[in-house]
């Protein structure tokens, strides 16, 4: 889901890092943040509408659909501005390994 300046992991670090303790002593967290550039603000939409979107946009009529979007949109060019022609957009993810000794 998204919040005002960054799109925010379903569960806290916290969340696995806790999940993964109760099963081992053996494992790793990390984060990285993947650079994509990307043409524009509705290509990150685009992006989005088949996946993390899906379950916002299925809850809503097709106009809302298009209403909800556009919020999104004008918000991601707030965030991200275009640069020389296209949009910066940090990827976010977590990676964790775990070995069950």
């Amino acid at each position: 889901y998204f919040t005002r300046g960054e799109i925010v992991h379903y569960g806290e670090v916290s969340l696995y890092y806790d999940i993964l303790r109760s099963l081992t002593d053996d494992f790793r967290i990390w984060h990285s943040i993947y650079y994509h550039v990307v043409p524009s603000v509705q290509a990150i939409v685009e992006w989005y509408r088949a996946t993390g979107l899906r379950p916002f946009l299925d809850q809503l009529q097709p106009e809302k659909q298009a209403e909800f979007e556009a919020e999104l949109a004008e918000m991601l060019r707030e965030l991200y501005p275009t640069r020389h022609g296209a949009v910066l957009f940090p990827f976010k993810r977590l990676f964790f390994t775990a070995r069950n000794c």
